[in-house]
């Protein structure tokens, strides 16, 4: 007996192949976990499994519905890196970092070309509110936001859909299930 692809690894194949590359991008921002689940629940809904929730001749309308009603693109986000820093502390971080690099340099050379000479480690030592305070203004520098964009990206997924006039997105999904079904049934023996 041989044992059947995964879904989703059929599902990315035949996305692959596709005319319209907006579908194998968006899908590419899934993890493999997430889109098994969602293929695994929307085939058994093919395989007219529950028919309590959506015919198995509407299969793809309840897909298609679901993606707003639910976070399909959970976990997604952007990152922003932000310099915080007002006018006042960006020049008072370029005198500190002056005055910092101005004292290595003012170090003997046999100092700085010490094998165990760390640049940190002597400003530490030496001037540790300087330090510290070049450390704050460092993170000012690179403040960063995350903002959470799954609901975006599921918006342009049902949006595309909605203009897939083609129906590549069901076509693919239906040779998906088709394929997986002769395999599964080829895995039983």
């Amino acid at each position: 007996m041989q044992e059947n692809k995964a879904l989703t690894s059929i599902f990315r194949e035949r996305l692959k192949k596709a005319d319209n590359g907006i579908f194998h991008h968006l899908f590419s921002l899934m993890k493999d976990s997430e889109i098994e689940d969602t293929l695994q629940y929307t085939y058994e809904v093919y395989m007219g499994k529950h028919p309590n929730l959506c015919h198995k001749d509407n299969w793809f309308f309840g897909f298609h519905k679901s993606i707003r009603q639910c976070d399909f693109f959970s976990g997604l986000k952007k990152e922003t890196i932000t310099d915080t820093r007002i006018e006042e502390e960006k020049e008072e971080h370029k005198k500190i970092g002056k005055e910092l690099t101005d004292m290595i340099d003012a170090l003997p050379e046999e100092i700085r070309e010490a094998e165990d000479f760390r640049v940190r480690n002597y400003w530490r030592e030496h001037c540790p509110e300087k330090w510290e305070r070049n450390v704050l203004l460092n993170q000012k520098k690179r403040e960063s936001e995350i903002e959470y964009i799954g609901g975006h990206v599921d918006m342009i997924l049902w949006e595309a859909i909605h203009l897939d006039k083609d129906g590549i997105l069901p076509e693919v999904m239906e040779k998906t299930f088709k394929e997986y079904f002769i395999e599964s049934e080829d895995a039983k023996g």
